[in-house]
């Protein structure tokens, strides 16, 4: 017979934030909780309806927002100034943190048969973006669209996940468009997005169709991708 163990609560915001919008939240490698928060009395961005999956909402407004980090009793936060994106993912990153918008501008995530536009035409959005201790930007890339989840690791690596409708665009050498669908998981190594690298085809025994789960610890990842649902471990 299995353990029997009960859920324990790990932590809680304190009540000032109580009147906060939280548009994302995560538990890092450390065990602190972080949470990106949002004043509804400022209006603009944190008035409208926001969704984690989209679809990408064109032209919002700049909005402010506040990083809380909560170790036990121990508080701070990390003031961020004119955000223009919806970012659905949070997670610390050295002293800072790191953000990430789950989707982009539909202009920027075409499909195969889309690729009409010249490379150097399209500014592809920088939707991951870190931060220091006092709300510097500290680096920033683009990591196409379909964020499923972010995460980072003890050395400062960045890990993403992705949802089946996911495409990550390159520029090829002849100034044309190349598009990968259905990413999987992936991984860079520093805030300025280079190098990277994709967990999408790793034989016919795993599909990375979609990443259901992700979970990076201390030492290793684990990740659980669609369709066949294994459970796969990557070493740090």
């Amino acid at each position: 017979m299995a353990d029997s163990r009960n859920l324990a609560l790990h932590a809680t915001l304190p009540e000032r934030y109580g009147r906060f919008d939280i548009l994302a939240s995560t538990i890092d490698h450390r065990g602190r909780l972080l949470a990106l928060l949002v004043d509804p009395v400022q209006g603009g961005a944190a008035a409208l309806p926001w969704r984690r999956r989209g679809p990408w909402k064109p032209s919002i407004p700049l909005f402010d927002a506040t990083v809380a980090i909560c170790d036990g009793d121990d508080e701070h936060e990390i003031p961020l100034y004119g955000l223009d994106q919806w970012f659905s993912e949070i997670d610390a990153l050295g002293d800072g943190v790191v953000l990430g918008a789950a989707r982009i501008p539909a202009a920027n995530a075409q499909r195969p048969h889309e690729q009409s536009a010249p490379a150097h035409e399209t500014n592809l959005p920088r939707n991951v973006i870190a931060f220091d201790s006092g709300g510097t930007r500290a680096g920033a890339f683009y990591a196409g669209d379909g964020i499923e989840q972010l995460l980072t690791d003890p050395r400062g690596r960045i890990w993403i996940s992705y949802f089946d409708d996911s495409t990550y665009r390159f520029a090829m050498p002849d100034g044309t468009w190349s598009v990968s669908s259905m990413v999987g998981l992936a991984r860079w190594n520093d805030p300025d997005g280079d190098p990277w690298f994709a967990y999408n085809d790793t034989g016919n025994e795993v599909d990375w169709c979609d990443c259901y789960a992700l979970n990076v610890g201390q030492a290793l990842v684990h990740a659980c991708p669609y369709t066949k649902f294994p459970l796969g471990r990557v070493s740090q």
